[in-house]
């Protein structure tokens, strides 16, 4: 009887046992699948990381590129602003050594002789820039005035005492204006038009000067030298006998633009 009991005492406990512990088979396959999932999640971080290195990557290039390309674009720029500003110093020479040689091309007159100064001085006007046209002027007159023999009878600083002086100190302003509004000519689109504005513009401008000058000499004259010269007759002996070569001057000078001005690029190619 003992024996009995005893043996399905051990009996149940070994069934209650086995439905306590979990087989092995399973237990080796959750940390299977455990494993799996840790790894596809490392795989994953290291994905994301790669893939962030690479657009790390792929951005740096185009920016480099693009600070490249900005480099070269400065550069050409610089370049270009170079050689328009060599252009421009060569065309300022040219026109000072025009006006060196036009001083000496003169036909003796009292007071003032008729010389090319003027012409050159519209043309100066006509195809540079404002500035340059400026520039070409005061430079041939401060070679004058720092003694320079470039003026028609030599240079110094006394030279502002000579009663021709005025015409000489009146050539930049005269420049200067001849080149802005004769530029203005590039918004007339027919051309008789923009032919009589021009010429338009160098003759008024032209006698302007004329007339300033002959203010010089006539100050000069009162006031320094004490002359007894009347307003008539410095006005018609410094102003009034150049009015026809001074028209011819602006004419031609107004011609040579027209004729030239898209050529050497000085005027607007839809002009």
């Amino acid at each position: 009887m003992d024996d009995n009991f005893r043996h399905d005492f051990d009996m149940d406990n070994s069934d209650n046992a086995s439905d306590t512990e979990l087989p092995t088979d399973t237990v080796t396959t959750l940390f299977a699948e455990r494993a799996q999932t840790e790894c596809a999640e490392q795989a994953s971080i290291q994905d994301g990381a790669s893939d962030a290195l690479a657009e790390s990557d792929s951005v740096m290039p185009a920016t480099d590129d693009s600070k490249t390309d900005e480099a070269a674009e400065r550069k050409r720029i610089a370049a270009r602003r170079a050689r328009r500003g060599a252009a421009e110093a060569v065309k300022i020479a040219l026109f000072v050594a025009l006006l060196t040689v036009g001083c000496r091309l003169t036909i003796p007159m009292v007071p003032v002789p008729f010389t090319l100064q003027t012409l050159f001085t519209c043309m100066a006007g006509c195809f540079l820039s404002p500035l340059s046209a400026f520039l070409s002027q005061l430079i041939y007159v401060l070679m004058g005035l720092v003694g320079i023999p470039v003026f028609t009878t030599g240079g110094g600083f006394a030279y502002v005492l000579q009663p021709t002086f005025g015409f000489l100190l009146f050539m930049p302003a005269l420049a200067w204006s001849v080149s802005v509004l004769i530029r203005q000519s590039r918004r007339i689109k027919r051309k008789p038009l923009r032919i009589a504005y021009e010429h338009a513009v160098c003759i008024s401008l032209g006698m302007i000067h004329l007339v300033l000058g002959t203010l010089y000499y006539l100050a000069l004259a009162k006031w320094y030298l004490h002359s007894t010269v009347t307003v008539s007759k410095a006005f018609y002996s410094c102003c009034v006998i150049f009015l026809p070569s001074a028209a011819i001057k602006a004419i031609v000078s107004a011609t040579l633009y027209e004729a030239l001005g898209k050529r050497l690029k000085v005027r607007a190619p839809n002009s």
